[in-house]
Parts: C-alpha cells; structure tokens; sequence
C-alpha cells in the first residue's frame, strides 16, 4: 500500500512538489529524515520539519498497524 504525502496532515499538492523537487518523494524518506536535511527544504523550518517528520512516522506506524491486524 503507497500511501502519499498529502495523507500528512499540512502537505497538500504544492508543498508535496517542493518536497520532491528536493528529493523526498514518499512518507518512508520523510519518516526517515532528520530536521537538518528537511529544513534545506524551502519553507520548512525546524518546527515545521519536526512536526511532518513526527507525522510521517505516525502514519507509517498506523499503516503497519492496520496491515498486521488485517493479517490475524
């Protein structure tokens, strides 16, 4: 299951352009970046990054709940 950018919650189709023009194309590589790399980001500053990041990570934790218990 892809899920997209825009399922975060402040990411709509703009900013999921300027997010992959600068290499972060899914909710993995999001989830899995730092502040650091997200803030080199136009429009992204540190709270900003923590929160998508934090987001990310959240939804990929949901997705995965929601396949295992789909699975038993």
């Amino acid at each position: 299951m892809t899920i997209s950018l825009t399922h975060i919650q402040g990411i709509g189709s703009s900013t999921t352009k300027i997010l992959a023009d600068n290499g972060f194309e899914s909710v993995h590589q999001l989830a899995s970046s730092t502040i650091t790399q997200l803030t080199k980001v136009p429009g992204f500053g540190a709270v900003r990054a923590n929160r998508v990041i934090s987001a990310a990570i959240e939804l990929l934790t949901a997705a995965d709940d929601s396949t295992a218990k789909a699975a038993q």
